[in-house]
């Protein structure tokens, strides 16, 4: 975790009172610009895009993730640090703040974007199969984490942008497991495999698919005698033993809302609001990074006690 501290005592970028009673009725405030400059913002989205071209192997976790890496690397921390964000934070959840997860993301022209989802504020990993809580707050009366979203290229309606629906952290939408190849974070893993020695790479070094160890996909499996295509089936086959959530169809009333950005900015919202991003029609990839706040008061991955 990271400590968010102010840096200085003037808290020019507080929310107002109407912003606040935006951020209750609709679940999400934005775009606001960061404060952070062009040259930090095209360093974060440099290397957003090497780690993932790279699969570079992540120091925290021993294997690929383009989770925390603002734990490792100061340009992705300092992004964070600005205090356009961190007053605004503290309007809503208050003072003394721990930054306890980020994120980065990558939407490759052509890509169907993420569907509809909501975290109900535990992070319990349901997307990919968990069931642990990662966070634990003192009181479940209050927003207890907020979610900073940066734009690192400009969001126009054609690259992915981001959409909520207003008012949907108020109702827990009903979920089902369902095979991780069936959720809405599911991406094709075999882009840009070309031979069998590639994929059987990829799925020893646990880098076939994000959070998802695949060391063992292809246990029992005779290389020689079987193709490349053969292969894949048999590693999607298998993917299917592995759960995830998604949420059940809903009436969205009408409510949602599309957010276009500009480079540098960000949208905060509550993870209990339902959001999806749309398919990146363009012809090039789109970037953002994000990150999760939540109070210092909040017990984080709680099950590490037991």
């Amino acid at each position: 975790m990271s400590d968010l501290s102010v840096q200085n005592n003037l808290n020019y970028y507080r929310l107002l009172d109407d912003e606040l009673e935006q951020f209750k009725i609709n679940g999400w405030l934005g775009p606001f610009d960061s404060g952070a400059s062009n040259e930090l913002i095209d360093r974060c989205k440099k290397k957003s895009d090497e780690i993932i071209n790279k699969k570079i192997i992540n120091p925290i976790y021993g294997r690929y993730s383009v989770r925390d890496l603002h734990h490792v690397d100061k340009d992705f921390l300092d992004i964070f640090k600005q205090n356009e964000i961190i007053h605004r934070s503290q309007s809503i959840l208050g003072e003394n703040l721990n930054l306890w997860r980020s994120k980065l993301f990558r939407t490759p022209s052509g890509a169907k974007g993420i569907g509809w989802h909501q975290e109900w504020g535990y992070f319990n990993g349901e997307e990919i199969g968990n069931d642990i809580p990662a966070l634990h707050p003192q009181s479940f009366n209050h927003c207890w984490n907020l979610s900073i979203w940066i734009a690192l290229v400009d969001i126009t309606p054609d690259n992915s942008p981001m959409q909520f629906i207003n008012g949907s952290h108020k109702i827990r939408h009903p979920i089902k497991m369902v095979p991780i190849t069936e959720s809405a974070f599911f991406e094709n893993p075999f882009d840009g495999i070309t031979n069998k020695n590639e994929l059987i790479e990829k799925c020893k070094q646990s880098i076939l698919l994000l959070d998802i160890n695949t060391e063992n996909l292809l246990d029992g499996l005779d290389y020689s005698s079987i193709s490349l295509e053969n292969m894949k089936v048999i590693c999607l086959n298998r993917l299917r033993n592995y759960k995830a959530a998604i949420t059940l169809p809903f009436d969205t009333m009408d409510n949602e809302e599309t957010i276009l950005m500009k480079k540098g900015q960000f949208v905060m919202f509550s993870e209990r609001t339902m959001h999806r991003s749309l398919a990146n029609t363009t012809t090039e990839n789109r970037y953002s990074v994000n990150c999760r706040i939540t109070h210092k008061s909040t017990m984080v991955y709680p099950g590490k006690l037991k």
